[in-house]
């Protein structure tokens, strides 16, 4: 005899469904919204700019490159996420679409999941054109800053040794760049989950406003919190529980050690060894504030 197949029950299965098929109309809305395109196309002039233009960092010119190009994609994320997740269920509730949706029946949580689902889905796809970005140039801008002998055999078949070492000086440059551009997405995704659950509760001008406020405040938790420790016994009771439940962005900046890395040292190996456990935590954090912001919502009447 046959064992049976195990089937998916069918109430989870439609769930999945509704989620999905909110996350991709999502992802479609995002990404075709004016906002999206023009962001990534400053940010992408920018990055062709830098590389074009002398940055006078004399010998430190492609660290100095690599700083610059991963700080302005991190920025380009920032605002996207603030301009795109920031009103992704507030739309919703303003136009009453939501009631629409909702009687379907779709649950609030997997309205939740699946706008956050769609917007990180874009934000994915915008940062995967930004690392393209970010690669391609800074391989360029080595070869800029090369001697005329080192770029004539840059792109030749030559096997020689100083052929080799430049052009693997341009991919190890280049590659250096991809675990700063992973964290760009961590960090997209905890200020998405914040936004979402920001729009669903509340206007979407505060939805903004804490967005960009997380965003500064959580590169500075770890200097707030040594702060709170010299202070008085009040202060330190009722600051540091509220230190602890904002995310720790400070831990996601690796641009200062990628800047200086090549792909082909030791250390590098252990960036990326971070950068996994650092989407341990990303994932962690996002499913915290989806599960409080849902409890938020249930709450929430909608007329």
């Amino acid at each position: 005899r046959r064992p049976r197949r195990r089937t998916v029950p069918r109430d989870r299965r439609s769930r999945v469904q509704s989620i999905a098929a909110i996350s991709i109309n999502t992802f479609r809305e995002v990404v075709r919204q004016p906002v999206f395109i023009l962001v990534l196309a400053l940010a992408a002039a920018v990055l062709l700019l830098m590389m074009v233009v002398p940055l006078f960092g004399f010998a430190d010119e492609v660290v100095l490159f690599k700083d610059l190009a991963l700080h302005t994609s991190a920025l380009a994320i920032v605002f996207l996420v603030a301009l795109t997740a920031a009103s992704s269920v507030a739309e919703e509730l303003e136009s009453k679409t939501v009631l629409a949706l909702l009687a379907k029946p779709v649950a609030r949580w997997q309205l939740l999941v699946g706008k956050f689902a769609g917007i990180v889905l874009a934000l994915a796809a915008a940062t995967a054109v930004l690392a393209l970005l970010v690669f391609l140039t800074t391989y360029v801008k080595v070869y800029n800053g090369a001697m005329p002998a080192e770029r004539h055999g840059a792109f030749s078949m030559s096997q020689s040794a100083p052929v080799l070492e430049f052009q693997a000086k341009m991919w190890n440059h280049a590659a250096s760049t991809l675990p700063a551009c992973v964290m760009i997405l961590y960090r997209g995704a905890i200020l998405a989950a914040v936004a979402v659950v920001l729009s669903a509760g509340f206007s979407r001008v505060l939805a903004v406003i804490v967005t960009f406020g997380l965003y500064l405040v959580g590169h500075l938790t770890e200097f707030l919190t040594d702060a709170v420790r010299h202070s008085t016994a009040l202060v330190r009771d009722t600051v540091t529980p509220a230190a602890h439940l904002l995310p720790f962005l400070q831990n996601f900046d690796i641009v200062n050690q990628v800047s200086a890395a090549m792909a082909d040292e030791p250390a590098f190996e252990g960036l990326w060894a971070y950068t996994g456990w650092v989407g341990l935590y990303t994932v962690g954090y996002v499913a915290f504030v989806l599960l409080v912001g849902t409890f938020l919502f249930n709450r929430r009447e909608i007329d």
